[in-house]
Order: C-alpha cells, then sequence, then structure tokens
C-alpha cells in the first residue's frame, strides 16, 4: 500500500490539514469535532482499501456529501463511509462480500 501522504488529496474538497493540534503537556491529540470526523472517516476509507487490493491505487479526497470522493483510473468514485466507520471490521467483511459477489456475477456472466 502507498504511504498515506501520497493517497490523500490535501487541498480537495474539503481540506485535510497537513499538522495535528497536539496537547504541550501530555502529547494527546486535540482534535476540533470536525477533525475527529473526518480523520473516522479517511480511516475507514483507508482499511476499506486495504481489504480491497483493487482500490490500492485509490487517492482520496475528503468532502461533505458524501464523505469521500476516491479517485481510482480516471474515474471518482463517490462513497458514503459513515457506516464502515462506525461498524468498523463488520462494515469491511461486509464490503469485502458484496465484491466477491460482484466478481462472481460477471465471471458467471461471461462464461455463458
Amino acid at each position: 500500500m502507498p504511504t498515506v501522504n501520497s493517497i490523500l488529496i490535501f487541498d480537495g474538497a474539503k481540506p485535510i490539514p497537513h499538522t495535528l493540534t497536539i496537547c504541550d503537556s501530555c502529547g494527546e491529540w486535540l482534535p476540533s469535532s470536525l477533525e475527529r470526523k473526518q480523520t473516522e472517516e479517511l480511516i475507514a476509507v483507508l482499511r476499506l482499501m486495504n481489504a480491497v487490493p483493487m482500490l490500492s491505487q485509490a487517492r482520496l479526497e475528503h468532502s461533505d456529501r458524501p464523505d469521500v470522493r476516491l479517485h481510482l483510473g480516471g474515474h471518482v468514485f463517490r462513497l458514503e463511509v459513515t457506516r464502515i466507520a462506525r461498524n468498523g471490521d463488520e462494515a469491511v467483511s461486509h464490503a469485502q462480500e458484496a465484491r466477491s459477489r460482484t466478481d462472481q456475477s460477471i465471471a458467471s456472466t461471461q462464461t455463458r
């Protein structure tokens, strides 16, 4: 998988900050509610990209509606990732199963 910096489109529809706000005394990340939501959504898509090898060359742009624009092969796909962010591994597994069913459907139509 490429580096996160090469995947993210920082100056897209909804800019992604290049730095995080860190507490000087404890070193903990101090995100605003918008930063936290944005980070959770981007992490969810990164997890999905890791689980679905076909997406490994995609680039991500954060937006409002839908949550993320996934740039892949000259096309832009709009993704709503709230469910993935909230349901974690279960949602990623569901996406893998859906892809498997789609692949099987395509294969069965090609053999006819």
